[in-house]
């Protein structure tokens, strides 16, 4: 790693993990979160002073934040409530740094410059946010080197695993995130709204039901003793200010239901059943304004509903219980994958404490697996490491001093900017050894005493071979003329590494004579492990063309690769060739890839590792290429002089351009229409997927070093 070493023990990392309901941190190392603090903010609405006034002349309006617990649980006149997040990703940049700069200042006492920073982040957190996270953390904060993971990568890495299913029940969804090996299978994650802010909804419903009156101990100034099930009898605080508003009381209110869910509930090891439950102990629970009640067969019913959605009303039929969102996302994996995924379901977040939770999740599973799977639930009794779990396995990762090579240092950033966060990054065997002694208590003689390959056997795969990524996990792959042959074979190559795979090309309905439509490549890139955006795209059509990349970092955030692989064939002499098949091979062949790369250049500079690969030939100036189909070789040198100039031009850029070619003939749609009674000539090809892996291998090259390349596949 360029400009410095950091890393282990003695570099005192600091570790941050944000949820929706609290924002932790911590030094790496420690065994819990130095400081945890409500992810909402309290925000007031104040005039600007006389002497801060516009230059119009009329007073202006400014913001005054409240931080933690203490300010934010004051009554204050016109403060509302909000968090700068949204699904799990940062939303509210401003907000953000409000709470980075209080966290900095009044929990940690410490300058930033001086700790590098591991954090975690939502598995489906796109690269935009990750990119403006890491620039801020570099510009403002000063940060010496910064990492950033997936948090159900660091929740299974607090659990001993690599591979597993992290179930993730925290204050606004429950996740299922599979783990394989280390890094997300981003197209099989499964999410649900049931979760604890779900559990307050109910809870707070069977009280509007029954008129208990929810009153939080900021209203209240002196209560009396009163029999269980009796109507409170309390005295309102006077000193309440007016004008409070809705978001601020509901807040409070939430937080006495969210103690009430702690204190109170109870999921049943079984499918619920008034009876059996009327049967069970009660609990008594006295409210802050001293109303009292036993509760029996409600704290049972009330969680009911996370793993039986039957009886909720209000909620789509589509919404998944938590077995089911289990099972759901191990079945969209590959089946490989599928044995370790059982052998591994990973609990963490704050509504899996309720009690009985991992019970009746075992007790669902075991019903729903298949026979040959072996289900192992993996909760740990810890209510600090279920509840902190990412935190946990964040903590154990920086402090790792094999980790030292992982961090991108301020010079890395400075010298390739914020797009340095998308980079692939690979834990080596000592980080593994290293990790695998402190988390397991091993001696430090392990490493030695075994061979790496048993490690699998010897502690329940426990190998981070690749940390958040495969090859192009998370990485954006263009493919122009991706709907069939070789474009296709290369979409699933990628996508097996759970890359984001955009198809575009023409055809969008059933061909009479050739297979494959968008749509169908799309589903064949997404059972395999990727995510795909289908896109009907004419190459001889700038704007369709231009609008294809615009959907494209509009779905995916950005794009790493281009693959120009749309061609026209015609294998035809000068005197057979017509002029519109002429046009149309030089249309798509050399304007489309030419065009196509024009559009991608401006997003291609901003990633980590950007490729462009031409299907052409190399440039052999030798008359057997052309003489018998000058019109088509023409098209086609189109292209690799495409490669020929770019490359030079966009050297300074990091952005490699090569090309790809086939020493002999490759079976492809085309091929089948010009062989076609010719039942000798599909057995005298190779197939698809032969490219397919050369393609794959010269796009995992570095693009700084390997560019201008005309690469024959069998070299």
């Amino acid at each position: 790693m360029s400009g410095g070493v950091y890393g282990g023990d003695e570099v005192g990392a600091l570790v941050f993990d944000v949820g929706h309901y609290s924002f932790r941190g911590g030094y790496a190392g420690e065994d819990s979160p130095k400081t945890e603090i409500p992810t909402m903010v309290g925000v007031i609405n104040e005039l600007v002073e006389c002497n801060a006034m516009e230059m119009d002349g009329t007073p202006g309006m400014t913001k005054k934040h409240f931080i933690d617990t203490t300010s934010i649980h004051s009554p204050r006149k016109g403060m509302e409530m909000t968090t700068f997040l949204k699904d799990g990703m940062i939303e509210d940049w401003d907000l953000f740094e409000k709470i980075m700069d209080y966290v900095y200042k009044k929990h940690l006492k410490s300058d930033s410059l001086l700790h590098p920073v591991l954090f975690s982040e939502a598995p489906w957190n796109i690269r935009a946010k990750r990119e403006k996270l890491t620039e801020i953390m570099f510009e403002k904060y000063g940060i010496p080197a910064f990492f950033l993971v997936k948090n159900a990568v660091l929740a299974a890495f607090a659990n001993g695993k690599a591979t597993g299913i992290v179930l993730d029940s925290g204050a606004s969804q429950t996740s299922a995130v599979p783990v394989h090996d280390g890094y997300v299978i981003q197209q099989a994650i499964v999410k649900s709204p049931l979760a604890g802010d779900f559990m307050t909804l109910q809870s707070r419903n069977y009280f509007d039901e029954h008129n208990v009156e929810i009153v939080p101990y900021y209203a209240v100034a002196a209560k009396e003793v009163v029999k269980e099930g009796e109507p409170a009898k309390w005295t309102r605080r006077s000193t309440i200010p007016d004008g409070l508003t809705k978001s601020w009381t509901n807040y409070m209110a939430k937080g006495v239901l969210q103690d009430f869910q702690a204190s109170v509930l109870q999921v049943s090891d079984s499918p619920y059943d008034k009876e059996t439950a009327e049967n069970m102990p009660t609990v008594h629970y006295e409210f802050p304004n001293g109303y009292n009640q036993d509760f029996g067969s409600e704290r049972f019913l009330i969680p009911e509903a996370l793993f039986d959605t039957s009886n909720i009303k209000g909620i789509s039929a589509s919404v998944m219980g938590m077995s089911q969102i289990v099972t759901t996302s191990v079945g969209m994996c590959d089946i490989d994958m599928r044995p370790s995924l059982y052998g591994s379901v990973i609990t963490t977040g704050g509504n899996t404490l309720i009690q009985g939770f991992t019970d009746r999740l075992n007790r669902d599973l075991t019903t729903k697996t298949p026979p040959s799977m072996r289900l192992k639930v993996l909760s740990t009794n810890s209510t600090v490491e279920r509840r902190y779990g990412a935190w946990i396995g964040g903590s154990i990762l920086a402090s790792l001093g094999t980790f030292q090579q992982m961090w991108i240092s301020k010079q890395e950033y400075e010298e390739g900017g914020k797009a340095q966060v998308d980079r692939n990054e690979v834990i080596d065997r000592q980080t593994v050894h290293s990790y695998i002694r402190k988390r397991h208590s091993f001696s430090e003689h392990f490493s030695t005493c075994l061979p790496f390959n048993c490690l699998f056997t010897c502690v329940d795969s426990v190998v981070i071979a690749m940390l958040n990524t495969g090859v192009f996990a998370g990485k954006t792959v263009f493919i122009s003329g991706g709907s069939r042959g070789i474009g296709k074979a290369i979409a699933l190559k990628v996508a097996k590494d759970g890359a984001n795979v955009v198809i575009a090309a023409k055809t969008v309905d059933k061909h009479p004579k050739l297979e494959g439509t968008i749509y169908s490549a799309a589903e064949e890139v997404e059972s395999v492990g990727g995510k795909c955006l289908p896109i009907q795209c004419d190459l001889r059509d700038e704007e369709s063309v231009k609008s294809a990349f615009e959907k494209t970092i509009k779905q995916f955030g950005g794009l790493d690769i281009l693959v120009n692989n749309a061609s026209a064939i015609s294998l035809t002499g000068t005197e057979q060739t017509s002029m519109k098949k002429y046009d149309l091979m030089h249309s798509i062949n050399t304007r489309g890839t030419y065009m196509a790369s024009k559009y991608a250049i401006p997003h291609l500079k901003k990633a980590s590792n950007p490729h462009i690969l031409n299907l052409s030939p190399p440039l052999v100036m030798t008359a057997k290429w052309f003489e018998n189909h000058v019109a088509y070789t023409m098209a086609k040198y189109g292209m690799s002089m495409c490669v020929l100039g770019m490359a030079s031009e966009f050297k300074p850029d990091g952005i490699a351009v090569n090309a790809l070619w086939p020493r002999t003939a490759i079976w492809t749609a085309a091929m089948s229409m010009i062989g076609a009674g010719d039942p000798g000539m599909a057995n005298s090809c190779r197939k698809v997927d032969i490219l397919a892996d050369s393609a794959y291998g010269i796009l995992s090259k570095n693009s700084k070093s390997f560019s201008g390349n005309f690469v024959i596949d069998e070299d």
